[in-house]
């Protein structure tokens, strides 16, 4: 045991410094757990705590961090396992009475046990309705969580307080199945999410401009709609980030992101480009995506793109963007504008794209900056015709 504890602990180590702190006191969790029915009814939910550690241990390992959704996995593991070990447990009554063990079935009797068990296993295929919904997962999960569903429900009925010798045939083959029923419906949902589906790709440049926070929430909120995003930063725009957010560009975009609240798993989704790769991917217009941003938008660049001078990779982007006719939205921020700005801003209205200055609204009282960077967001991506919920529509005074 002592080998195996420092195998794992120097695994962990391997991995990361945040997985090495967390699997000291995950290993003590371990240990603790076989002590638990010398003194608690509770065992069956500790045991089924530890156990549900496991995914969240190889999610931490992967991304780093951790979001609702393995919350949900884990929560449903718990359930499930504390489910089953309270109904195993009722074949051991009279021995743990005999030697002083805890468990529920000893506490409340079979029957009212196996009530708690049934409530458990409810609890887990509701919070597997809550992992599929989170992750946007591919319906045909659905179909794996019907047929897992039925299997509970057939458990249950094979094991009744007054006879458990199909008890084996519930643990050996029922909780066999709906192992293999669930690992085999989460991975065939991937496969067809990721071979089928084709997400929803928009272009956002960050310019120069002023404001630069408006262009990170934004390509944060696409990213947590699950959109594809081809980010593009002008070298003005780095150093604006530079400024005004403390963006690192050694570490680089991504990372930028992760630090600011993304989900590191969404980032497979973002792809980044300096405003001096011309030749990449948006610079066609045989690149498949569902319409491009500029914000903020200075007003260099919106002069470049009204007079058709695609000099880099964002003018180059806005000028395929209104070529192909797809939506081409400007997010200005400059106050005051001269005639020179205004006539631009007309020239590109009547070429196709939509200038949207970066106005925040107040009949939603915000409260905070983000709040009133929210209300422009919200703005520009009714524009994308992408759902959001960063701000309440108007409904009429009241």
């Amino acid at each position: 045991m002592g080998v195996s504890s420092l195998v794992f602990v120097g695994a962990a180590a391997l991995l990361s410094s945040l997985c090495f702190w967390l699997s000291i006191p995950v290993l003590g969790l371990l240990f603790f757990y076989s002590y638990t029915k010398r003194f608690t009814v509770l065992c069956h939910l500790v045991l089924g705590f530890v156990i549900s550690l496991a995914p969240v241990g190889a999610w931490v390992a992967l991304t780093g961090t951790l979001n609702w959704g393995i919350a949900m996995l884990a929560a449903a593991l718990w359930f499930y396992i504390a489910g089953f070990d309270i109904l195993y447990a009722c074949q051991d009554i009279d021995f743990d009475r005999e030697h002083g063990l805890f468990s529920l079935p000893v506490y409340l009797g079979p029957a009212r046990a196996m009530q708690v068990s049934n409530l458990l296993h409810g609890l887990f295929l509701v919070f597997l309705l809550g992992m599929y919904g989170y992750f946007d997962m591919h319906a045909v999960f659905l179909v794996f969580w019907g047929v897992i569903a039925g299997l509970i429900v057939f458990e249950h009925r094979l094991v009744k307080p007054e006879d458990l010798s199909r008890i084996d045939v519930a643990f050996f083959h029922v909780n066999s199945a709906v192992s293999v029923l669930l690992f085999a419906g989460i991975l065939i949902q991937a496969f067809l999410r990721g071979a089928h589906d084709r997400f929803p790709t928009f272009v956002v440049a960050v310019s120069g401009a002023s404001g630069v926070i408006t262009g990170c929430v934004l390509i944060s909120a696409l990213l947590n709609r699950r959109m594809k995003v081809a980010t593009v930063l002008s070298d003005a725009g780095v150093k604006v980030l530079t400024h005004e957010m403390g963006y690192d560009a050694e570490a680089g975009f991504p990372s930028f992101l992760k630090a600011n609240g993304v989900d590191p798993i969404l980032l497979k989704h973002l792809s980044v480009f300096s405003q001096d790769e011309i030749a990449a991917a948006p610079a066609s217009g045989s690149f498949r995506q569902d319409g491009m941003v500029v914000v903020p938008c200075s007003m260099k660049t919106l002069a470049a793109v009204a007079a058709g001078f695609a000099d880099n990779l964002i003018t180059r982007a806005c000028d395929v963007t209104l070529k192909e006719r797809r939506p081409l939205i400007m997010v200005s921020r400059e106050t005051p504008m001269n005639l020179i700005h205004l006539e631009n801003m007309v020239r590109l209205t009547r070429a196709g794209g939509v200038i949207l200055p970066a106005s925040p609204s107040f009949y939603s009282f915000p409260k905070t900056v983000d709040a009133l960077v929210d209300t422009v967001v919200a703005r520009i991506m009714d524009h994308l015709g992408v759902d959001q919920a960063l701000m309440p529509r108007w409904e009429g005074m009241r």
